[in-house]
């Protein structure tokens, strides 16, 4: 996953999931990870929201 914002790398990650990918466990620790950055949402406030 790579996340640019103002020309600039914010995040490169690798994803380790085998493909055609699935939407389980696995897949949505990564879109959290995403989200999370994209909505500028530290993980301790977004585990308050749950």
């Amino acid at each position: 996953m790579l996340l640019i914002e103002d020309d600039r790398i914010l995040a490169d990650t690798r994803i380790n999931l085998p493909r055609p990918r699935e939407k389980d466990s696995s897949f949505a620790y990564y879109e959290k990870q995403l989200l999370d950055r994209l909505m500028a949402r530290s993980p301790q406030s977004s585990q308050a929201a749950i």
